[in-house]
């Protein structure tokens, strides 16, 4: 019986984790902050521990006796506060490092992002060993990618690690995009920017899952690297959204906004909100206007042929 241990547990990502282990008759172990979510993690048969990993003084101790660790806990958000993402995001992964370490787990699966390629150009097929730009898009790609190297230097000292970049995770749970998608929905009006002919990857959670496991279990030459993770099916993104809302009849109207106006429309709203109105959310970021405007696929030729990664979801069943 495999000893796992889930760190984010509580999160749209390590709650499917924790089901699809706990029914392949797995021990695992949760961590996270929400306690309801615990709540249902414990009725399903895992053990919950309340913590924040980047304060915990005993994590250690936790992971010890287990065999595998799986990083999903993270900050994942268009805005906020540079210290709180840089404490989610960097400092909850060092500790994580060092107690996976110190534990003698056999090995750690550190979720990070493909965030970390988003520039201001278009960019198809993606691969994982491509330049990523000199500056990040916004403070969560830019701690993510710091903790990308923190894990970089770990696994070159040993740690036996394996990094996966999911795309655009959708499926039952979903926090982020869906649920952005029906905001969009409900006010009536389909905002386009850009030319609208832009082509994106995304990711069903339970291939992100399949992709986990399949990290788990890979051969000793995956640690160290890293793998994109898609549903393999690039798709145009405003013929997605309006399937998406003609299937659940709602009417709405197109409002074209070119690329350039909406990024400096949003660079005035983030400078706004940073230093006029106490930090509070733009309507609009410079990472979402680049998100609904621009292409960018990835290659997962890397996961296909090292993890034997075969989507188990395609996508006109995912949405």
């Amino acid at each position: 019986m495999e000893k796992v241990l889930i760190t984010g547990a509580t999160g749209f990502l390590g709650l499917h984790t924790a089901q699809r282990l706990i029914g392949e008759g797995a021990q695992v172990t949760g961590l996270g902050r929400s306690l309801a979510q615990g709540r249902r993690l414990t009725e399903k048969g895992v053990r919950f521990v309340p913590c924040d990993l980047a304060h915990a003084t005993n994590l250690t101790e936790v992971f010890r006796g287990h065999d595998l660790v799986i990083h999903c806990a993270a900050l994942a958000s268009p805005w906020g506060r540079y210290a709180e993402f840089y404490s989610a995001n960097v400092t909850a992964t060092e500790n994580v490092l060092k107690a996976t370490r110190e534990a003698g787990v056999k090995r750690l699966v550190h979720v990070s992002t493909p965030s970390i390629y988003i520039d201001h150009s278009n960019r198809l097929n993606v691969h994982e060993d491509e330049p990523l730009p000199q500056r990040a898009i916004n403070y969560y790609a830019g701690t993510k990618r710091l903790a990308e190297e923190r894990v970089d230097l770990a696994a070159r000292e040993g740690l036996p690690v394996v990094s996966i970049r999911p795309q655009g995770i959708i499926g039952p749970g979903d926090s982020a995009i869906f649920p952005r998608i029906m905001r969009m929905a409900r006010k009536k009006i389909l905002p386009i920017i850009g030319d609208g002919e832009n082509w994106i990857d995304l990711t069903y959670v339970d291939n992100v899952v399949e992709a986990l496991l399949l990290a788990m279990r890979a051969p000793a030459l995956a640690n160290g690297r890293k793998y994109n993770i898609t549903n393999g099916e690039p798709v145009q993104l405003y013929v997605l959204l309006k399937s998406v809302f003609d299937e659940l009849g709602f009417s709405y109207r197109e409002k074209r906004i070119p690329f350039r106006r909406a990024y400096r429309v949003a660079g005035a709203m983030e400078l706004a909100c940073r230093y006029l109105l106490q930090g509070r959310e733009p309507l609009l970021t410079r990472y979402t206007v680049c998100a609904l405007g621009l292409s960018r696929t990835l290659n997962i030729d890397a996961a296909r042929r090292d993890l034997n990664y075969k989507p188990i979801v395609d996508m006109p069943e995912a949405v």
